[in-house]
């Protein structure tokens, strides 16, 4: 493939291209927001409007015994009423993904007749690929005060697609690229606003792992989750700077369902 770095298209392409690893002050945030009209492939659908707080950075490397890969975030929130039930304005957080290892396994492609999965060719990519792959993406989990993960759904665009973008590398060890976009619950935004915290989220994969055990008759195997991926925040000032930056440009805020 091509780049290794990810493009800028209907998810991305309401990114910019910068990345914040320093932490930014409310008011840094607030001026920061900015509003892109319509969305890749239709510049002229004006009544398609989509807020967007500055882009934060977080990596990982994990190198347990049962999983290895690195796992690379370049994270946004983002309000928008892309593709949203009556086009209302709803969170979303946008991620754009380089991985490796078992992390790069997020994504699966197949074509048919195709002997196993691969990732799309350049002229394929250059014609769309609509289709080709079967896995979500990266998996992202709303973390609650008494350790609870809470999923969070994956937002498909009009072709129904939850990653885009994809793309493969093996010019710096091996992995992929994508973007993808995720719901994030207003009522969760709200009450952290309200009450100056942030928003932890976990990110990564989901494992099943199996224990033997015995239920003091017969051998007995039990399933359990082991999440791999990191933990990050949403800190109070990016989300009390985001609701003053969407007050900047005359836009209200997701209403909770």
């Amino acid at each position: 493939m091509k780049k290794l770095f990810l493009t800028c298209t209907l998810i991305t392409s309401i990114c910019g291209c910068a990345v914040n690893t320093a932490p930014l002050t409310r008011d840094q945030v607030a001026a920061k927001v900015a509003v892109k009209v319509g969305y890749t492939g239709c510049n002229g659908c004006n009544m398609v409007r989509t807020y967007v707080a500055p882009h934060l950075y977080w990596k990982q490397f994990v190198n347990d015994p049962d999983f290895h890969g690195w796992l690379d975030l370049n994270l946004s929130l983002v309000s928008t009423n892309y593709n949203t039930a009556g086009h209302a304005q709803a969170y979303r957080i946008v991620a754009g993904v380089i991985a490796n290892g078992g992390f790069q396994d997020a994504w699966m492609t197949h074509v048919p007749g195709d002997p196993q999965d691969r990732c799309p060719s350049d002229a394929e990519v250059v014609h769309g690929y609509h289709g080709f792959h079967t896995g979500n993406g990266i998996e992202f989990w709303l973390v609650t005060d008494d350790g609870t993960y809470v999923p969070l759904g994956h937002v498909a665009d009009a072709n129904g697609e939850t990653i885009k973008d994809l793309e493969c590398f093996s010019n710096v060890g091996s992995g992929a690229s994508w973007a993808q976009m995720i719901e994030l619950p207003a009522k969760a935004v709200e009450t952290a606003w309200r009450q100056s915290r942030g928003i932890r989220v976990f990110a990564g994969r989901a494992l099943t792992r199996y224990e033997s055990t015995s239920d003091g008759y017969n051998p007995v195997s039990v399933a359990h989750t082991v999440r791999k991926g990191l933990m990050l925040e949403f800190s109070p000032d990016y989300l009390g700077g985001f609701a003053d930056g969407l007050k900047r440009l005359g836009a209200g805020a997701p209403a909770a369902q």
